[in-house]
């Protein structure tokens, strides 16, 4: 059986068991959890400022939203609610 985010389970009727043989979601999930870590460590919203003022670069609203997203993507993992 193959699942909606891509996982291949196995299911063993007679033992009432399954395994998870592979799924690409799961499998980039530690590193998709690293990125939004580092992002939102090390991107804080007053340096996005700080480079829209100096660099005059007008698309910071991108990258606070990206910040946004990170820190919601972190707070599902941790198992905590958070609107988006």
């Amino acid at each position: 059986m193959i699942t909606e985010c891509g996982c291949q389970v196995l299911v063993h009727t007679l033992s009432e068991r399954f395994e998870i043989v592979y799924c690409p979601l799961h499998a980039a999930a530690p590193l998709l959890l690293k990125t939004c870590s580092n992002l939102v460590k090390n991107l804080p919203e007053s340096e996005v400022e700080l480079a829209r003022e100096v660099w005059g670069n007008t698309n910071t609203r991108l990258i606070n939203d990206a910040i946004l997203q990170a820190k919601f993507a972190l707070a599902a993992a941790e198992g905590e609610e958070k609107e988006q």
